[in-house]
């Protein structure tokens, strides 16, 4: 009861949020209000532009359709998903996990900033919308938050986003079941911010599972995630859907992070 409570008061204090926000127009990151830019009615004109390599740049910059990293040459794959290609299909980020993007989403995610939801749903509908361009899936899941953040926290990140955005104005007909509950996890529940790339498959291995009632024989999939970093946990989701049946795996996320330059 008191959960149910406190989840409803979250609500409306992001919905009393959103409201002032677009009434007085004043960016959330920073209290401006020297204009807007298309990503959001919620940013000023300067915080949209350090929101880099968003696919409302002038020159969109060139993504792997796989993993989403930026490219460097014409190819559509970059050199990792050619020689070791994950388990999912295809993957549409909205910008990078640098700048005002990435304080956004930590002090959204670990110190309660709960009002930068809406903003960050808007980087999440208009990567949506750039899927929804060319694909239709018959089904949209959650990667399942780490029980004991949700504790922790008081909300799941992703929940609270997606309660922003109407899956129903992104794909007007046929509009794709949304199911957060779809995928449960069954081991892991730490978070894996320190470890070394190389060991997160390894961590992550098995440990996914489907819930009771959820079937996706024969289904296309796409996973919703806030960030994608060496892509070990959504290859391992994808993974178990289509050891399950799913015909296709794609991931849409919020922001990836940068490949870093080798040495």
């Amino acid at each position: 009861m008191f959960t149910h409570f406190v989840a409803s008061l979250n609500q409306r204090k992001n919905r009393l949020y959103d409201h002032l926000a677009k009434r007085v127009g004043g960016c959330v990151l920073c209290g401006q209000t020297s204009g807007e830019m298309p990503a959001s009615p919620r940013l000023c004109a300067g915080c949209a532009e350090t929101l880099t390599h968003t696919c409302l740049d002038d020159e969109p910059h060139p993504r792997c359709t796989q993993c989403a990293h930026l490219l460097h040459t014409a190819e559509p794959l970059c050199g990792d998903c050619m020689t070791d290609p994950p388990a999912f299909d295809r993957s549409v980020v909205f910008a990078d996990y640098v700048g005002q993007m990435q304080h956004a989403l930590l002090q959204f995610k670990f110190h309660h900033a709960l009002h930068l939801a809406p903003l960050l749903a808007d980087g999440l509908r208009h990567a949506l919308s750039e899927y929804a361009q060319t694909q239709r899936p018959d089904m949209l899941v959650l990667v399942p938050a780490l029980p004991s953040r949700v504790q922790q926290r008081g909300f799941n990140p992703l929940r609270l986003i997606m309660q922003h955005i109407d899956l129903r104005v992104i794909w007007p007909s046929n509009t794709p079941v949304f199911r957060p509950d779809a995928l449960m996890r069954v081991h892991h529940d730490q978070l894996q911010i320190h470890v070394k790339p190389d060991q997160r498959r390894k961590q992550v291995k098995n440990a996914f599972a489907l819930a009771a009632d959820f079937s996706p024989l024969g289904q296309h999939i796409a996973v919703i995630d806030d960030i994608i970093t060496t892509g070990a946990t959504l290859h391992e989701i994808a993974h178990t859907l289509k050891q399950s049946g799913a015909r296709q795996v794609d991931n849409v996320l919020i922001a990836r992070t940068p490949k870093s330059p080798k040495l």
